[in-house]
């Protein structure tokens, strides 16, 4: 037997290691040459992890990979360098260059496209050539599609765009010497199982967690499953033989090679949770019967009536007609708690709480699995709060760490012109002049922030020098004026000096980005090399480090070498652009969280297993996602490619939530409504909720983080009462003041005694003054 799978109630990774450990138990040095790939890297940890609490003193652990970087160096050295292809065209220059064709398409400029409209469409673009790559359809099939299909009109016309991907982009790849990833992914498999073919590995060959069923991994799954010493591990097969689930499976209408053609499989098929291992076991040439049980236990497991329960209620409308006589058993549901929350605020409130209840059981764990990225910084941001810091898997944007906000401050503060405001979120960032002077460095700030207080001045940094100098003249005519003795005069003279002195050093800090501005548009290449300068000069070593600086500079680097391919751009458009740039990477701390705390990405649920497990955002848009439409290519089109529907996606976070749900304990949460409107409760939520006769809410949780941060009874302040010395209160009071007096005490107080005037708002519109 090659063929096996983990049910969704067993804990994946520690079954995997623990069932390795046993399969090598005669030779100590078996488990050493065995070689795994798995889904992806943090599946690669987390097994490490789990070989890890099985060591028992000392373990030579086996090699591990991702299937996800297959065209990585320890690939390619695996498949012996026999591809004679180049490395494949870097991510980044490649999706410039896609926009680059995008926005030299006839008709770009006179659209009106900008310049980070190109590169969406370009990533669009490049999504379309990566998933016809995938499933190994030739580019040139898209225009046969286009003109076959009866599609409308606007659908015709995209065929002029896709001829970027047939006609522009193969010689724009040959010019950069590189090939396509998934030309290349496909080679290395290839050459991979031809090698296999000739000399079988002495080793251990182990496919675990892959859900995948494209035509390169199927081929070398199925070389795997071939060798000697080959296993193929599926994660959460329904092995269930009874009449009931036999009928669901056969519901499920595969679209795989050999089975039925594409057209013919169905969205609510392809929704389904089990949709993509069946395609992979169909193009495998395999059935349900082919596999057997992984056959090992952990002490994190849930209850395997869970499982079938879970299995039931989400079952495809053609095999769901009875779910309403089910019989559903009292332990299916036991552990599962649900919480409905008022707010998105509200559940990450909850969300954080029940995390923290976690670790009042000595040796628990638990994990928060959402796909709601938002929700998962408000948590950990909650946890903070008790000296918590948890690890979130999937990382934060670039532009929400402190680099990278700096860097899209500067350009902001560049398309505006260096206007007041985007200035000074500039020179007040944290990681500005960050040292032993940054206290000095403030107080520059502020008083430059009541100097530039009022009426926009014109753009460039030289009319901040402007502003300053009328500033000081009108300060200083104030001075003469008023009963200030001398010597205090003259301390606020020399302040002057030193705040003009102080802003021509800040002036040629900026200086770098304030020259691009000299021509009506930039480049990306000469923008970074802009940014690391200035850069350098407000902060020093303090912004490249950590895993975040390391990030903002490794993609400097690559827009420095590569930037140029984009062309040129207006100055208005750099903000937008530089935003999408810095979103798109992902920094991902190291490690250091809480041991018993974390925060998983949905893929990972079922990888992945704590004593509680939190599944949160449960909200359609949320979990499952919208389907994003592709721009390119209409349904009608990729069903005549052959090409996966769009409706793929909802049955992988489905077989996502079926592995979360199978853990020891599980809390599901959503919220009703978010700022702007209610919110639609999950597909996966109402199927749970209806099959189960309800969840048992957990009230308790939801009254504790409604009263955490105080919702007593309010306490009424007593009324404003200054009572100023007598010979301070003014001695006339002007009419039009009578109703601030009696209204508003302190402002009176303020303006008549203290002699204080509000101060003018920064960009102020200009007055009829």
């Amino acid at each position: 037997m090659t063929l096996y799978s983990i049910p969704a109630h067993v804990a994946f990774v520690d079954a995997l290691a623990q069932g390795l450990i046993d399969r090598t138990a005669g030779d100590k040095l078996a488990l050493a040459r065995a070689l795994v790939l798995l889904p992806n890297r943090r599946a690669v940890r987390a097994l490490t992890d789990a070989f890890v609490r099985r060591a028992d003193g000392g373990l030579l652990l086996p090699r591990m990979m991702p299937v996800g970087d297959l065209d990585d160096d320890s690939f390619d050295r695996l498949a012996g360098g026999d591809t004679t292809l180049p490395p494949a065209v870097p991510a980044l220059l490649r999706r410039l260059e896609l926009a680059r064709l995008v926005r030299a398409m006839p008709g770009s400029r006179e659209a009106g496209r900008s310049a980070v409209e190109a590169l969406r469409l370009g990533d669009a673009l490049g999504s379309t050539l990566d998933t016809l790559l995938a499933e190994e359809i030739d580019p040139e099939r898209l225009r046969s599609a286009v003109e076959n299909a009866e599609l409308a009109e606007h659908w015709q016309a995209t065929l002029a765009f896709l001829d970027v991907v047939i006609t522009a982009w193969p010689p724009a790849r040959a010019a950069m010497g590189g090939s396509d990833r998934g030309t290349r992914v496909a080679a290395m498999i290839d050459a991979l199982v031809a090698r296999w073919a000739k000399v079988p590995p002495p080793g251990l060959i182990v496919a675990a967690g892959i859900t995948g069923s494209s035509p390169p991994l199927v081929r070398l799954l199925a070389a795997i499953r071939a060798l000697p010493a080959g296993l193929l591990v599926l994660p959460g097969l329904d092995t269930d033989a009874s009449p009931a689930a036999a009928a669901r499976w056969d519901a499920i209408r595969c679209a795989a090679a050999d089975i039925e053609p594409a057209e013919s499989a169905g969205r609510d098929s392809e929704s389904h949770p089990q949709y993509a291992l069946k395609a992979l076991l169909a193009r495998l040439g395999a059935t349900r019967a082919d596999v057997a049980d992984w056959g090992v236990a952990t002490a994190q497991d849930g209850p395997a009536a869970r499982t079938a329960a879970v299995m039931a209620a989400m079952a495809p409308a053609a095999a769901a007609a009875d779910w309403h006589r089910a019989t559903v058993p009292a332990e299916a549901f036991a552990g599962v708690t649900a919480v409905e929350a008022a707010t998105p605020a509200e559940e990450a409130q909850v969300v954080a709480l029940a995390l923290r209840r976690a670790l009042a059981e000595p040796g628990r764990s638990a994990a928060l699995v959402t796909p709601d990225r938002a929700l998962a910084r408000r948590v950990a941001a909650h946890c903070r709060r008790w000296g918590l810091l948890v690890d979130d898997t999937a990382g934060v944007p670039l532009r929400l760490t402190p680099p990278g906000a700096l860097a899209l401050a500067l350009v902001e503060a560049l398309a505006q012109g260096f206007s007041p405001v985007a200035l000074l979120a500039v020179l007040k960032h944290p990681l500005v002049a960050a040292g032993d002077d940054r206290v000095a460095w403030l107080g520059n700030v502020r008083r430059l922030d009541l100097a530039l207080r009022g009426v926009r001045p014109p753009p460039g940094l030289e009319s901040i020098a402007e502003q300053l100098e009328r500033w000081h003249a009108d300060a200083a005519d104030r001075r003469r004026k008023s009963s200030m003795t001398q010597d205090r005069v003259v301390a606020l003279a020399a302040r002057d000096k030193a705040l003009a002195a102080w802003w021509e050093t800040a002036a040629v800090m900026l200086e770098p980005v304030a020259r691009i501005a000299d021509r009506p548009d930039t480049d990306l290449a000469r923008l970074a090399a802009a940014l690391r300068t200035t850069g350098n000069a407000l902060c020093g070593d303090t912004l490249w480090r950590g895993p975040d600086g390391r990030a903002l500079a490794a993609l400097l680097d690559s827009l420095e070498a590569d930037g140029s391919v984009f062309g040129g751009f207006p100055l208005d458009d750099a903000p937008a652009l530089a935003a999408a740039l810095l979103s798109d990477i992902a920094v991902r701390p190291g490690q250091g969280g809480h041991p018993r705390l974390r925060i998983l990405g949905p893929l990972e649920s079922q990888l992945q297993r704590a004593d509680l497990m939190i599944l949160s955002g449960l909200n359609e848009g949320i979990w499952p996602g919208r389907p994003a439409p592709d721009p390119w290519a209409a349904p009608a089109i990729r069903a005549a490619l052959g090409l996966p529907g769009l409706a793929r996606a909802t049955g992988l976070a489905a077989h996502d939530l079926v592995g979360g749900m199978g853990a020891p304990r599980v809390l599901i949460t959503r919220a009703r409504r978010d700022a702007s409107a209610p919110l639609v409760p999950s597909r996966f939520w109402l199927r749970l909720q209806a099959y189960s006769g309800g969840i048992a809410p957990d009230d308790g949780l939801l009254a504790l983080a409604r009263a955490i941060d105080g919702r007593g009874q309010p306490q009424p302040a007593s009324p404003p009462m200054p009572t100023p010395p007598v010979d301070r209160r003014p001695k006339s009071v002007r009419l039009t003041s009578i109703d601030t007096l009696v209204s508003d005490p302190f402002a009176f107080y303020a303006r008549e005694i203290l002699r204080l005037e509000p101060l003018d708002p920064l960009d102020q519109d200009p007055t009829p003054a």
